[in-house]
């Protein structure tokens, strides 16, 4: 009554290998592929062009996934698709003929009433590693090469461990196990634990049978070199994702995450603002008054010269265009330098004399000051920042102005 389909070599089409093809054959011709359609290498190609080798890529990944395991690949290859369940489990569902299968039975007698129930796909794990960056290499957009240790499957057990597994005696094959714990004369409480004895996997491979090369763990550890491209665009706190390439796990359907966070290292002259970049100049009172000419240095290391003429105000800014990062719109920021300015701490008699005149044809309306006025002396007050409290000089109070107030009699209040 149920008979098999023909044959189907469509997962081997996609990867380009002939049905013979042995594993490393199959396993390098997917690596090949892949770092061909790989989503990180289509930055150039249009928007169309990317949907294209996106669909590409997932179709390569497909093949591979089934066909690079020996038992969903045996299991193909005497079903085809048809013998490949959910979650890409192995198992034969026959051919009806054109009816669609034994789920398709129930809902042509029972109109769809009765469901197919899918199996809960287990995930993995993601892993979560902080990459430092510099400004430097985002403004000249290198490849930032870093090295990662992690679980990979194990190529000579396929991932499996061993030659057979059998079934854990302890949860009989479930993975968990109940435990009932009394809280008091009459009531206990019942929960769901992880089986000790075979990890939740279920199985357990005895040690004759072990793979010698990772000892019945199905994977070993590696040590890998990768590269993250960095662009202009790149922003403290992004995330680059690698999908699939947390720590290999062989109780799950589908493998974590490996995520990138990537972290930027505050830069000494530099401080990101968006996509423009700012940063502090100090400059002497005659360059503010007379004009600056001054090389500066990009976070590239390439240098660049401006020349201002007019005069400069004290925390004046003034903006380099198009010198900054980019936006998520390719748009170009600035550089921001705001001019902090030095004033000299001391004049001498003469000097002030040749500035007043100098500066007396600037200043023509100077108000005048009555000479018979009484004369007071301000002090300079040093303030902490920290406590915004006033902090006064001790010597301040000799001067003959000033006299203590202990003991003085107080004003009386009107």
């Amino acid at each position: 009554m149920f008979q098999q389909g023909g044959i189907d070599t469509k997962l081997y089409d996609t990867l380009g290998v002939n049905k013979s093809a042995t594993t490393s054959e199959i396993k390098k011709a997917y690596r090949k592929l892949a770092m061909k359609y790989h989503p990180d290498k289509q930055s150039s190609k249009t928007d169309s062009e990317k949907k294209k080798a996106e669909d590409r890529f997932k179709e390569i990944s497909q093949a591979y996934d089934i066909l690079g395991d020996e038992k969903k690949k045996k299991s193909y290859d005497q079903f085809g698709m048809n013998g490949i369940g959910p979650g890409g489990d192995t198992g034969p569902q026959f051919n009806m003929g054109g009816m669609g299968g034994m789920p398709d039975i129930f809902n042509n007698f029972f109109g769809g009433g009765m469901r197919q129930q899918q199996k809960r796909v287990r995930v993995g794990k993601s892993r979560t590693m902080n990459v430092f960056v510099t400004l430097s290499e985002i403004y000249r957009e290198v490849g930032k090469i870093i090295e990662i240790t992690r679980y990979a499957k194990c190529d000579d057990c396929n991932g499996r461990g061993g030659k057979t597994k059998n079934r854990c005696e302890l949860c009989e094959g479930k993975g968990s196990i109940l435990k009932i714990q009394q809280l008091a004369p009459g009531f206990v409480q019942q929960s769901q634990q992880t089986c000790h004895k075979c990890n939740g996997s279920g199985s357990i491979i005895k040690k004759e049978d072990q793979c010698n090369s990772c000892q019945g763990k199905a994977k070993v550890s590696t040590t890998k070199k990768l590269k993250i491209n960095l662009t202009r665009k790149t922003r403290d706190g992004e995330q680059v994702k690698l999908e699939n390439y947390s720590d290999y796990d062989p109780n799950v359907d589908k493998q974590g995450d490996f995520i990138f966070v990537l972290r930027m290292k505050d830069d000494t002259f530099y401080k990101v603002n968006g996509n423009n970049l700012f940063c502090n100049l100090s400059i002497k009172l005659d360059e503010a008054l007379c004009g600056i000419e001054r090389e500066f240095t990009l976070p590239c290391g390439t240098k660049r010269r401006f020349k201002i003429d007019e005069v400069i105000h004290p925390n004046e800014i003034y903006s380099i265009v198009g010198e900054g990062l980019k936006d998520h719109h390719n748009r170009y920021g600035d550089i921001e330098i705001e001019f902090k300015i030095v004033f000299p701490s001391k004049i001498d008699k003469e000097r002030k004399i040749y500035l007043q005149k100098l500066l007396n044809r600037f200043n023509p309306n100077r108000p005048k000051v009555d000479s018979s006025l009484d004369i007071v002396s301000p002090i300079k007050m040093n303030y902490d920042r920290n406590t915004s409290q006033e902090q006064y000089d001790e010597s301040l109070y000799n001067d003959p102005l000033f006299e203590t107030m202990e003991g003085a009699p107080q004003c009386a209040q009107q």
